[in-house]
Protein backbone atom coordinates (compact mmCIF):
# COMPACT_ATOMS: atom_id res chain seq x y z
CA UNK A 1 0.00 0.00 0.00
CA UNK A 2 1.42 3.41 -0.99
CA UNK A 3 1.16 6.60 0.99
CA UNK A 4 -1.33 9.36 0.32
CA UNK A 5 0.42 12.60 -0.61
CA UNK A 6 -1.78 14.47 1.84
CA UNK A 7 0.08 12.69 4.64
CA UNK A 8 3.23 14.67 3.88
CA UNK A 9 3.80 18.39 4.39
CA UNK A 10 5.46 20.36 1.58
CA UNK A 11 9.23 20.53 1.51
CA UNK A 12 11.08 23.84 1.80
CA UNK A 13 13.70 23.48 -0.94
CA UNK A 14 13.83 26.98 -2.43
CA UNK A 15 16.94 28.13 -0.52
CA UNK A 16 18.98 24.94 -0.92
CA UNK A 17 22.74 25.40 -1.23
CA UNK A 18 24.85 22.56 -2.64
CA UNK A 19 28.54 21.82 -2.46
CA UNK A 20 30.28 18.73 -3.75
CA UNK A 21 32.87 16.84 -1.72
CA UNK A 22 34.42 13.42 -2.29
CA UNK A 23 31.98 12.74 -5.10
CA UNK A 24 28.83 13.39 -3.05
CA UNK A 25 26.63 16.42 -2.47
CA UNK A 26 26.20 18.26 0.83
CA UNK A 27 22.90 20.14 0.54
CA UNK A 28 21.70 22.56 3.19
CA UNK A 29 19.13 25.31 3.74
CA UNK A 30 20.80 28.23 5.55
CA UNK A 31 17.41 29.62 6.66
CA UNK A 32 16.28 26.45 8.44
CA UNK A 33 19.47 24.45 8.99
CA UNK A 34 18.24 21.44 6.99
CA UNK A 35 21.15 19.26 5.87
CA UNK A 36 21.39 16.15 3.67
CA UNK A 37 24.23 14.17 2.13
CA UNK A 38 23.15 12.87 -1.29
CA UNK A 39 24.72 10.68 -3.95
CA UNK A 40 24.34 11.53 -7.62
CA UNK A 41 21.00 9.77 -8.14
CA UNK A 42 19.55 11.25 -4.93
CA UNK A 43 20.69 14.70 -6.03
CA UNK A 44 18.77 14.30 -9.28
CA UNK A 45 15.69 13.19 -7.34
CA UNK A 46 16.11 16.23 -5.09
CA UNK A 47 16.08 18.54 -8.11
CA UNK A 48 12.98 16.81 -9.49
CA UNK A 49 11.05 17.88 -6.41
CA UNK A 50 11.17 21.48 -7.63
CA UNK A 51 9.92 23.85 -4.96
CA UNK A 52 8.74 20.95 -2.78
CA UNK A 53 5.05 21.84 -3.01
CA UNK A 54 4.35 18.63 -4.94
CA UNK A 55 6.11 15.28 -4.84
CA UNK A 56 5.14 14.24 -8.37
CA UNK A 57 8.62 14.94 -9.67
CA UNK A 58 10.19 12.31 -7.41
CA UNK A 59 7.72 9.66 -8.52
CA UNK A 60 8.35 10.51 -12.16
CA UNK A 61 12.11 10.37 -11.63
CA UNK A 62 12.02 6.86 -10.21
CA UNK A 63 9.73 5.78 -13.05
CA UNK A 64 12.30 7.10 -15.55
CA UNK A 65 14.90 4.92 -13.83
CA UNK A 66 12.81 1.88 -14.79
CA UNK A 67 10.95 1.16 -11.55
CA UNK A 68 7.37 -0.05 -11.60
CA UNK A 69 4.67 2.45 -10.53
CA UNK A 70 4.42 0.85 -7.08
CA UNK A 71 8.21 0.74 -6.63
CA UNK A 72 8.52 4.36 -7.77
CA UNK A 73 5.82 5.34 -5.30
CA UNK A 74 7.60 3.62 -2.39
CA UNK A 75 10.99 5.05 -3.34
CA UNK A 76 9.56 8.56 -3.69
CA UNK A 77 7.85 8.48 -0.30
CA UNK A 78 10.92 6.98 1.33
CA UNK A 79 13.00 9.83 -0.07
CA UNK A 80 10.48 12.45 1.06
CA UNK A 81 10.36 10.95 4.57
CA UNK A 82 14.14 11.10 4.78
CA UNK A 83 14.20 14.76 3.72
CA UNK A 84 11.58 15.57 6.34
CA UNK A 85 13.70 13.87 9.03
CA UNK A 86 16.66 15.95 7.92
CA UNK A 87 14.79 19.23 8.35
CA UNK A 88 13.49 20.06 4.89
CA UNK A 89 9.91 20.47 6.10
CA UNK A 90 10.83 23.32 8.45
CA UNK A 91 10.06 26.95 7.70
CA UNK A 92 12.43 28.28 10.36
CA UNK A 93 15.07 27.16 12.84
CA UNK A 94 13.65 24.88 15.56
CA UNK A 95 13.29 25.90 19.18
CA UNK A 96 15.00 24.15 22.10
CA UNK A 97 14.25 20.53 22.88
CA UNK A 98 11.40 19.97 25.29
CA UNK A 99 13.28 17.75 27.76
CA UNK A 100 16.04 19.54 29.69
CA UNK A 101 18.77 18.18 31.95
CA UNK A 102 19.93 15.03 30.19
CA UNK A 103 23.10 15.15 32.28
CA UNK A 104 24.48 17.02 35.27
CA UNK A 105 28.05 17.40 36.53
CA UNK A 106 28.02 17.21 40.32
CA UNK A 107 31.21 18.29 42.10
CA UNK A 108 30.80 16.64 45.48
CA UNK A 109 34.28 17.64 46.71
CA UNK A 110 37.04 20.07 45.74
CA UNK A 111 39.85 18.27 47.58
CA UNK A 112 42.18 16.38 45.25
CA UNK A 113 45.34 14.32 45.67
CA UNK A 114 46.82 15.43 42.34
CA UNK A 115 47.65 18.86 40.92
CA UNK A 116 47.17 18.55 37.16
CA UNK A 117 48.20 21.90 35.62
CA UNK A 118 45.24 22.12 33.22
CA UNK A 119 42.51 21.27 35.78
CA UNK A 120 39.38 23.20 34.82
CA UNK A 121 38.40 23.35 38.49
CA UNK A 122 41.58 25.26 39.28
CA UNK A 123 44.24 24.42 41.85
CA UNK A 124 43.28 26.96 44.52
CA UNK A 125 40.72 26.85 47.33
CA UNK A 126 40.54 23.08 47.33
CA UNK A 127 40.76 21.99 50.95
CA UNK A 128 37.74 21.23 53.13
CA UNK A 129 35.16 21.98 50.47
CA UNK A 130 32.63 19.23 49.96
CA UNK A 131 28.88 18.84 49.52
CA UNK A 132 27.10 17.11 52.39
CA UNK A 133 25.06 14.00 51.76
CA UNK A 134 21.98 15.88 52.98
CA UNK A 135 22.49 18.55 50.32
CA UNK A 136 22.92 15.86 47.68
CA UNK A 137 19.66 14.22 48.74
CA UNK A 138 17.74 17.50 48.42
CA UNK A 139 19.35 18.16 45.05
CA UNK A 140 18.42 14.72 43.72
CA UNK A 141 14.76 15.41 44.43
CA UNK A 142 15.05 18.70 42.52
CA UNK A 143 16.74 16.93 39.61
CA UNK A 144 14.04 14.27 39.43
CA UNK A 145 11.38 16.99 39.32
CA UNK A 146 13.05 18.38 36.18
CA UNK A 147 14.00 15.10 34.47
CA UNK A 148 13.62 11.69 36.11
CA UNK A 149 16.06 10.24 33.54
CA UNK A 150 18.90 12.67 34.23
CA UNK A 151 22.41 11.17 34.28
CA UNK A 152 24.62 12.35 37.18
CA UNK A 153 28.36 12.72 36.55
CA UNK A 154 29.89 12.48 40.02
CA UNK A 155 33.17 14.35 40.01
CA UNK A 156 35.56 16.51 42.01
CA UNK A 157 38.33 17.16 42.97
CA UNK A 158 38.74 13.49 43.69
CA UNK A 159 35.36 11.99 44.62
CA UNK A 160 36.92 8.96 46.31
CA UNK A 161 38.11 11.37 49.01
CA UNK A 162 34.48 12.08 49.95
CA UNK A 163 33.56 10.02 53.05
CA UNK A 164 29.97 9.52 51.83
CA UNK A 165 30.71 8.65 48.20
CA UNK A 166 29.23 5.17 48.25
CA UNK A 167 26.16 6.36 50.13
CA UNK A 168 25.71 9.10 47.51
CA UNK A 169 26.00 6.59 44.67
CA UNK A 170 23.36 4.46 46.42
CA UNK A 171 21.11 7.51 46.87
CA UNK A 172 21.35 8.25 43.14
CA UNK A 173 20.46 4.67 42.25
CA UNK A 174 17.54 4.48 44.71
CA UNK A 175 15.98 7.49 43.03
CA UNK A 176 16.09 5.78 39.66
CA UNK A 177 18.91 7.93 38.30
CA UNK A 178 22.09 6.69 36.66
CA UNK A 179 25.61 7.87 37.43
CA UNK A 180 29.14 8.03 36.13
CA UNK A 181 32.15 8.40 38.42
CA UNK A 182 35.16 10.49 37.35
CA UNK A 183 38.31 9.63 39.29
CA UNK A 184 42.07 9.90 38.92
CA UNK A 185 42.34 6.29 40.09
CA UNK A 186 44.94 6.90 42.79
CA UNK A 187 42.67 5.48 45.53
CA UNK A 188 40.91 2.87 43.40
CA UNK A 189 42.29 -0.50 44.47
CA UNK A 190 40.78 -3.98 44.29
CA UNK A 191 38.60 -3.44 47.36
CA UNK A 192 37.17 -0.18 46.00
CA UNK A 193 36.51 -1.79 42.62
CA UNK A 194 34.58 -4.57 44.38
CA UNK A 195 32.39 -1.97 46.13
CA UNK A 196 31.82 -0.10 42.88
CA UNK A 197 30.68 -3.34 41.26
CA UNK A 198 27.84 -3.45 43.78
CA UNK A 199 26.57 0.04 42.87
CA UNK A 200 23.49 -0.70 40.79
CA UNK A 201 23.04 2.70 39.18
CA UNK A 202 26.69 3.15 38.23
CA UNK A 203 26.87 3.16 34.43
CA UNK A 204 30.63 3.62 34.13
CA UNK A 205 33.82 4.71 35.89
CA UNK A 206 36.18 7.05 34.07
CA UNK A 207 39.84 7.05 35.15
CA UNK A 208 42.28 9.82 34.25
CA UNK A 209 45.39 8.48 32.51
CA UNK A 210 47.54 10.74 30.32
CA UNK A 211 50.16 8.30 29.07
CA UNK A 212 51.16 4.66 28.83
CA UNK A 213 54.67 5.34 30.08
CA UNK A 214 55.60 6.79 33.47
CA UNK A 215 57.57 9.66 31.90
CA UNK A 216 54.72 10.81 29.67
CA UNK A 217 52.00 10.49 32.29
CA UNK A 218 54.14 12.26 34.89
CA UNK A 219 54.21 15.43 32.75
CA UNK A 220 50.68 16.22 33.92
CA UNK A 221 49.70 13.76 36.64
CA UNK A 222 52.91 13.64 38.66
CA UNK A 223 55.37 10.86 39.46
CA UNK A 224 53.92 7.50 40.39
CA UNK A 225 50.38 8.30 39.25
CA UNK A 226 50.64 6.15 36.13
CA UNK A 227 51.02 2.80 37.89
CA UNK A 228 48.13 3.50 40.26
CA UNK A 229 45.83 4.56 37.42
CA UNK A 230 46.72 1.45 35.39
CA UNK A 231 46.13 -0.75 38.45
CA UNK A 232 42.76 0.95 38.96
CA UNK A 233 41.69 0.19 35.38
CA UNK A 234 42.80 -3.43 35.73
CA UNK A 235 40.88 -3.74 39.00
CA UNK A 236 37.73 -2.39 37.35
CA UNK A 237 38.18 -4.92 34.54
CA UNK A 238 38.53 -7.81 37.01
CA UNK A 239 35.32 -6.81 38.79
CA UNK A 240 33.49 -6.18 35.51
CA UNK A 241 32.76 -2.54 36.26
CA UNK A 242 32.22 -0.65 32.97
CA UNK A 243 35.19 1.68 32.55
CA UNK A 244 36.91 4.24 30.36
CA UNK A 245 40.26 5.96 30.48
CA UNK A 246 40.21 9.71 29.81
CA UNK A 247 43.54 11.11 28.66
CA UNK A 248 43.87 14.85 28.12
CA UNK A 249 45.65 15.10 24.79
CA UNK A 250 48.61 17.44 24.29
CA UNK A 251 51.61 17.49 22.00
CA UNK A 252 53.67 15.52 24.52
CA UNK A 253 51.42 12.46 24.84
CA UNK A 254 49.57 12.00 21.54
CA UNK A 255 52.16 9.48 20.32
CA UNK A 256 51.05 7.02 23.06
CA UNK A 257 47.31 7.18 22.41
CA UNK A 258 47.08 4.34 19.88
CA UNK A 259 48.79 1.96 22.32
CA UNK A 260 46.50 3.15 25.12
CA UNK A 261 43.35 2.68 23.05
CA UNK A 262 44.33 -0.84 21.96
CA UNK A 263 45.25 -1.88 25.51
CA UNK A 264 42.01 -0.54 26.94
CA UNK A 265 39.93 -2.37 24.35
CA UNK A 266 41.82 -5.59 25.04
CA UNK A 267 41.00 -5.49 28.77
CA UNK A 268 37.35 -4.56 28.22
CA UNK A 269 37.31 -0.77 28.33
CA UNK A 270 37.55 2.15 25.93
CA UNK A 271 39.29 5.47 25.49
CA UNK A 272 37.45 8.77 25.96
CA UNK A 273 40.03 11.38 25.02
CA UNK A 274 39.74 15.06 25.91
CA UNK A 275 41.69 17.67 24.00
CA UNK A 276 43.79 20.16 25.94
CA UNK A 277 41.96 23.48 26.12
CA UNK A 278 43.20 26.86 27.20
CA UNK A 279 40.48 27.90 29.61
CA UNK A 280 42.46 30.51 31.47
CA UNK A 281 44.24 28.09 33.82
CA UNK A 282 48.00 27.66 33.98
CA UNK A 283 48.68 24.84 31.55
CA UNK A 284 52.25 24.10 32.59
CA UNK A 285 53.57 25.08 29.17
CA UNK A 286 51.49 22.40 27.45
CA UNK A 287 50.13 22.89 23.95
CA UNK A 288 48.14 20.94 21.38
CA UNK A 289 48.29 21.61 17.65
CA UNK A 290 44.99 21.03 15.87
CA UNK A 291 46.76 19.00 13.17
CA UNK A 292 48.21 16.74 15.87
CA UNK A 293 44.81 16.31 17.52
CA UNK A 294 43.08 15.46 14.23
CA UNK A 295 45.72 12.94 13.20
CA UNK A 296 45.77 11.34 16.67
CA UNK A 297 42.01 10.79 16.70
CA UNK A 298 42.14 9.37 13.18
CA UNK A 299 45.04 7.08 14.06
CA UNK A 300 43.27 5.78 17.18
CA UNK A 301 40.06 5.08 15.26
CA UNK A 302 41.94 3.43 12.41
CA UNK A 303 43.98 1.19 14.73
CA UNK A 304 40.93 0.07 16.73
CA UNK A 305 38.96 -0.82 13.61
CA UNK A 306 41.90 -2.67 12.06
CA UNK A 307 42.46 -4.73 15.23
CA UNK A 308 38.89 -5.36 16.43
CA UNK A 309 36.55 -4.48 13.55
CA UNK A 310 34.20 -1.51 13.24
CA UNK A 311 31.16 -3.31 14.65
CA UNK A 312 32.96 -4.36 17.84
CA UNK A 313 34.48 -0.92 18.38
CA UNK A 314 31.18 0.89 17.85
CA UNK A 315 29.33 -1.55 20.11
CA UNK A 316 31.89 -0.99 22.89
CA UNK A 317 31.62 2.79 22.59
CA UNK A 318 27.82 2.62 22.51
CA UNK A 319 27.89 0.70 25.79
CA UNK A 320 30.54 2.71 27.60
CA UNK A 321 30.50 6.31 26.39
CA UNK A 322 28.66 8.83 28.58
CA UNK A 323 25.69 10.84 27.29
CA UNK A 324 26.69 13.20 24.51
CA UNK A 325 25.87 16.49 26.16
CA UNK A 326 28.60 18.65 24.62
CA UNK A 327 27.54 18.19 21.00
CA UNK A 328 24.51 18.84 18.87
CA UNK A 329 23.70 15.17 18.58
CA UNK A 330 20.35 14.20 20.13
CA UNK A 331 19.10 15.49 22.54
CA UNK A 332 20.92 18.70 21.61
CA UNK A 333 19.87 18.79 17.94
CA UNK A 334 18.90 22.43 18.08
CA UNK A 335 21.93 24.30 16.73
CA UNK A 336 23.66 24.67 20.07
CA UNK A 337 25.76 22.68 22.48
CA UNK A 338 23.94 21.29 25.50
CA UNK A 339 25.10 23.87 28.03
CA UNK A 340 22.49 25.41 30.34
CA UNK A 341 19.85 23.08 28.97
CA UNK A 342 20.67 19.40 28.63
CA UNK A 343 23.83 19.92 30.70
CA UNK A 344 24.63 21.99 33.79
CA UNK A 345 27.31 21.90 36.48
CA UNK A 346 26.62 22.12 40.21
CA UNK A 347 29.56 22.92 42.46
CA UNK A 348 30.21 21.62 45.98
CA UNK A 349 28.52 24.70 47.54
CA UNK A 350 25.41 24.53 45.35
CA UNK A 351 26.48 27.11 42.76
CA UNK A 352 25.02 26.33 39.34
CA UNK A 353 26.95 26.91 36.09
CA UNK A 354 25.94 26.34 32.45
CA UNK A 355 28.84 23.93 31.86
CA UNK A 356 31.61 22.27 33.84
CA UNK A 357 34.11 24.22 31.68
CA UNK A 358 32.44 27.58 32.27
CA UNK A 359 32.73 28.21 35.99
CA UNK A 360 33.79 31.84 36.25
CA UNK A 361 31.77 34.21 38.48
CA UNK A 362 30.23 35.86 35.44
CA UNK A 363 28.75 32.49 34.44
CA UNK A 364 27.02 31.82 37.76
CA UNK A 365 23.36 30.95 37.08
CA UNK A 366 22.28 30.74 40.72
CA UNK A 367 22.48 28.44 43.73
CA UNK A 368 20.37 25.38 44.49
CA UNK A 369 20.11 26.33 48.17
CA UNK A 370 18.14 29.47 47.33
CA UNK A 371 16.94 29.09 43.71
CA UNK A 372 14.53 26.75 41.97
CA UNK A 373 16.38 24.49 39.53
CA UNK A 374 13.59 24.59 36.92
CA UNK A 375 13.54 28.39 37.06
CA UNK A 376 17.31 28.57 36.56
CA UNK A 377 17.07 26.42 33.43
CA UNK A 378 14.10 28.39 32.14
CA UNK A 379 16.00 31.65 32.56
CA UNK A 380 19.17 30.51 30.82
CA UNK A 381 17.96 31.71 27.43
CA UNK A 382 17.41 35.27 28.64
CA UNK A 383 20.83 35.26 30.33
CA UNK A 384 22.49 34.53 26.97
CA UNK A 385 23.70 31.06 27.97
CA UNK A 386 22.09 29.32 24.97
CA UNK A 387 23.72 30.82 21.85
CA UNK A 388 22.74 29.18 18.56
CA UNK A 389 25.17 28.48 15.75
CA UNK A 390 23.10 30.54 13.30
CA UNK A 391 23.66 33.55 15.59
CA UNK A 392 27.45 33.23 15.30
CA UNK A 393 28.59 35.28 12.28
CA UNK A 394 31.34 32.88 11.19
CA UNK A 395 29.01 29.88 11.49
CA UNK A 396 25.81 31.24 9.96
CA UNK A 397 26.84 30.44 6.38
CA UNK A 398 28.34 27.02 7.17
CA UNK A 399 26.39 24.01 5.96
CA UNK A 400 27.27 22.22 9.21
CA UNK A 401 25.63 24.80 11.48
CA UNK A 402 22.90 22.31 12.43
CA UNK A 403 25.28 19.57 13.53
CA UNK A 404 28.20 21.54 14.95
CA UNK A 405 26.72 24.26 17.13
CA UNK A 406 29.80 26.39 16.57
CA UNK A 407 32.03 24.06 18.57
CA UNK A 408 32.84 24.29 22.27
CA UNK A 409 31.44 27.48 23.77
CA UNK A 410 33.91 27.31 26.66
CA UNK A 411 36.85 27.33 24.23
CA UNK A 412 35.37 30.26 22.32
CA UNK A 413 34.75 32.17 25.55
CA UNK A 414 38.28 31.58 26.82
CA UNK A 415 39.75 32.92 23.58
CA UNK A 416 37.40 35.81 22.76
CA UNK A 417 35.61 36.62 26.02
CA UNK A 418 32.16 36.13 24.44
CA UNK A 419 30.00 33.09 23.71
CA UNK A 420 28.91 34.25 20.25
CA UNK A 421 32.16 33.42 18.49
CA UNK A 422 33.28 30.40 16.52
CA UNK A 423 35.53 27.81 18.11
CA UNK A 424 39.18 27.82 17.11
CA UNK A 425 38.72 24.08 16.52
CA UNK A 426 36.57 24.78 13.45
CA UNK A 427 38.81 22.81 11.08
CA UNK A 428 38.70 19.78 13.37
CA UNK A 429 34.90 19.94 13.65
CA UNK A 430 34.56 20.31 9.88
CA UNK A 431 36.64 17.19 9.24
CA UNK A 432 34.82 15.22 11.95
CA UNK A 433 31.32 16.09 10.76
CA UNK A 434 32.24 15.49 7.12
CA UNK A 435 33.45 11.98 7.91
CA UNK A 436 30.52 11.26 10.23
CA UNK A 437 27.88 12.36 7.73
CA UNK A 438 29.53 10.39 4.93
CA UNK A 439 29.51 7.25 7.09
CA UNK A 440 25.88 7.81 8.10
CA UNK A 441 24.94 8.05 4.43
CA UNK A 442 26.88 4.86 3.66
CA UNK A 443 29.32 6.84 1.55
CA UNK A 444 32.46 6.90 3.69
CA UNK A 445 34.93 4.47 5.23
Amino acid sequence: MVADESEFPPLNLADAVTREMQGVHFVNNPRTGALSVLNGAEMLAFHQLGDGRSHDGARSFFRILGHSPEQAERLAWGFVRRLLREGWGREAFPGPSETPLASLYLTIIRDCNLACPYCYQGLENRGGRRMSRESVLRLLDDIRAVNADCHIVVTGGEPLLHPDLFSILKDISERGLSASLLTNGQLLDDAVAARLAECEGLARVQVSLDGMSEAVNAQTRGRGARDKAVAALEALARHQVPFLAAPTLHDGNCHEMVDMALWLHEIGGAINANDLRDLGMKGGGLALAQETLLETLRAVNRALIERFGRAAVEARLMRLQPPRVCTTDSPNSHFSCGMAHSLIDIDWNGDVYPCHLLKGPEMLMGNIHRDDLSALLAGAEARGFRPRSYEIPACAACSFMSVCGGGCRATAYAEYGVLLRESRECRLHHAHHTARLLRAAGLGA
